[in-house]
């Protein structure tokens, strides 16, 4: 008996392991996220947040704390919160978003939360600070464009 609850605690610890290093994406995840956009899309900001925080629930729950999904929903999570004015939240969770996306050098999620976080901070006339963190979204992008004289061209 003291062997077998040996072996199965080796196997829950096991099973761990495994769904920490290769978790399968819940299906609903995606699902959530399209609906979260599309009630952002309708004004429906409080609903939105519900579901960004549904879907993050589920990865968070399913093993997935440092992927491009979550990124997405604290980036849903802050656009709301910036929609409905509430923009130090709004900073929480962008930064949050932020935060991982350069653990996951994902420099297009980094580009738009930059973006993002400058326009929140200019909201609140932070302005010094939100300069800043445009110019780094404005870096960061022009750092994935071959062809520096592209830009050029829009100035």
């Amino acid at each position: 008996m003291k062997y077998l609850s040996i072996l199965w605690l080796c196997c829950f610890v096991w099973a761990g392991a495994l769904q920490a290093q290769s978790p399968v994406v819940p299906s609903e995840v995606p699902t959530l996220m399209e609906k979260a956009s599309r009630q952002m899309d309708a004004i429906q900001y409080e609903a939105a947040m519900q579901t960004w925080e549904e879907a993050l629930a589920r990865l968070m729950t399913g093993g997935w704390t440092k992927s491009v999904e979550v990124v997405d929903c604290y980036t849903g999570l802050g656009e709301c919160q910036m929609n409905i004015g509430q923009y130090e939240a709004a900073y929480r969770y962008l930064g949050k978003g932020l935060e991982l996306g350069r653990e996951l050098e994902d420099d297009r999620r980094q580009t738009r939360l930059y973006n993002l976080m400058g326009l929140c901070l200019w909201s609140q006339k932070q302005f010094d600070r939100a300069l800043d963190s445009l110019q780094r979204a404005i870096a960061l992008q022009l750092g994935e464009i071959d062809d520096p004289q592209l830009g050029d061209t829009y100035l």
